[in-house]
């Protein structure tokens, strides 16, 4: 008889979880449920608790729970619900404002950061267990244009504004017209774009970078450096990288000049021959740092060869040291394994009556007969791994 939209009846909740039992049978699951600490059980119970009373309230199932005794309790907080939610109370109210939740301690978990949506005092905690409820999906329609529910955009009677919405221009990508499309032109059409076409003299077959024609620079184009049309960034990095090296040759580089090439020495400062080749001596006040331009004299460079000398020396000594201490440790190693070895090899010893006796020596797989090397008692035995009496 009426729509969704105009409907004013509790609306229908669904317990998927929660069978349908009577109160108190689970009111004796609750009871059952906190005696064993299981949290999940208690919640499920008071969900069918709810379903088989429908009158229940949540401020008035906190009551019971603290005068039963149990460590379950239950808070309202408040939330803010989106356009596409509600809050609907335990019996399908749809006047509910707070959301419901259920906790073991009186100090919930994460207590610092609902502390603004929860009330402080148990008072009030109770008064607003009972307008509390749970968030469900909304079936009232919403308007986008005044943010209000109950009605859809098409039927709000809010005026729209119009907004300024960038419109798509047309234009022509052969004679660049906007007011027709390309395949609308009736131009001739515009070669196709050859990617080895110079840029420079316009001709195929070659790039700009080697077009052997001077670069021509429009009036328009301009420095980027000196804002001027005059000097041409372009014209100045190829003059820049086509001159000799002296003023007024240009039109090649330096790799294709056919002028002899002059090597001046930077150590004596004579022509006919580099720094690497020179028979006079290095001098030394002549270096100077790449990165502040300042040279050092002779002392300071004689003291940092030394220094380094000296501490190059000090590390082929420490390396030799340690050499010879690994190299006396392995000897020692080896000696201690042959000792193990031989004393392994050798067969125990049999003491009757205070005297040292050898086993008897059998011949087993051919081999031959162990020599006499174990002293009677009374005499001295210089193998450290027998004992006499």
């Amino acid at each position: 008889g009426h729509l969704a939209n105009d409907c004013t009846n509790n609306r229908y909740i669904e317990y998927s979880r929660a069978l349908e039992k009577s109160a108190e049978e689970a009111w004796d699951g609750m009871a059952l449920a906190s005696e064993e600490d299981d949290f999940d059980a208690f919640k499920i119970c008071m969900l069918e608790y709810i379903r088989a009373c429908p009158g229940a309230k949540f401020n008035e199932l906190e009551s019971s729970f603290r005068s039963s005794g149990w460590n379950y309790y239950l808070y309202a907080l408040t939330r803010e619900p989106e356009y596409h939610e509600c809050i609907v109370g335990p019996n399908g109210e749809l006047d509910a404002k707070y959301v419901w939740t259920l906790n073991k301690s009186p100090k919930p978990r994460r207590s610092k950061a609902i502390k603004d949506r929860m009330d402080p005092t148990a008072e009030g905690n109770l008064a607003r267990l009972a307008f509390a409820g749970e968030i469900m999906p909304e079936t009232k329609p919403f308007c986008h244009t005044c943010r209000v529910k109950g009605h859809s955009k098409r039927g709000c009677e809010v005026e729209v504004p119009e907004r300024d919405r960038e419109r798509v221009v047309l234009k022509c990508g052969n004679c660049d017209a906007l007011d027709h499309r390309l395949r609308d032109c009736t131009l001739p059409r515009k070669p196709d774009y050859n990617p080895m076409e110079c840029k420079n003299c316009h001709e195929e077959g070659h790039k700009a970078s080697d077009c052997p024609m001077p670069r021509v620079a429009d009036e328009n184009t301009e420095c980027r450096k000196c804002n001027e049309s005059e000097s041409s960034f372009f014209v100045r990095g190829l003059r820049a990288m086509l001159t000799v090296g002296l003023p007024g040759q240009e039109g090649h580089r330096s790799s294709d000049c056919t002028n002899e090439k002059v090597i001046k020495c930077r150590n004596c400062d004579v022509y006919g021959h580099s720094a690497r080749e020179c028979p006079m001596p290095k001098d030394i006040s002549r270096i100077k740092c790449n990165n502040c331009g300042e040279s050092k004299s002779i002392t300071d460079s004689i003291s940092a060869i030394l220094t380094l000398t000296s501490v190059l020396f000090s590390f082929q000594w420490a390396i030799t040291t340690v050499t010879a201490k690994i190299q006396l440790s392995n000897r020692k190693a080896e000696a201690m394994n042959h000792i193990l070895m031989v004393a392994v090899k050798k067969p125990p010893l049999m003491r009757q009556r205070g005297v040292v006796k050898k086993p008897p020596l059998m011949r087993q797989g051919g081999m031959t007969p162990l020599p006499r090397m174990y002293p009677l008692a009374g005499k001295r035995c210089m193998n450290p791994f027998i004992t006499t009496v």
